[in-house]
């Protein structure tokens, strides 16, 4: 995976990191551990959503490949809706919080890689079932 030409646009609050776009020359996106230092723990509401692309964004059509750090615990609401490409998502089991409709649309799923982080809780059943 290609992830030198990856920018993001983020929100630093109570000493975390809130991704809100990606912008990426592929179709592939890797999520850092830390930006400026900060643990990146949030996918916003529709970050990678279809209906949100502007302005170079990757997402919709674009998106095949998403890798999450173990870092992430929530994942906002439609944050990769109708992302109808989508093949390949990498994740731990730290996510807590999986919003209402996170990968609605997100037919083309070949593949999960799922790793587990020691005494941590999720809310993979959501995901899976």
């Amino acid at each position: 995976m290609n992830t030198e030409l990856q920018r993001f646009d983020y929100t630093i609050e109570n000493e975390t990191v809130r991704i809100n776009a990606c912008y990426v020359s592929g179709t592939s996106v890797e999520i850092p551990e830390c930006i400026e230092g900060y643990p990146v723990t949030e996918i916003a509401a529709y970050t990678f959503s279809a209906s949100q692309l502007a302005d170079g964004r990757i997402g919709g059509n674009r998106l095949e490949e998403v890798v999450f750090p173990k870092t992430v615990t929530k994942v906002g609401r439609y944050a990769f809706y109708n992302c109808k490409q989508l093949r390949r998502i990498e994740f731990w089991n730290s996510i807590v919080d999986l919003g209402a409709g996170a990968f609605t649309g997100c037919h083309s799923v070949r593949e999960i890689g799922l790793h587990f982080a020691d005494n941590k809780k999720s809310r993979l059943r959501e995901f899976l079932l």
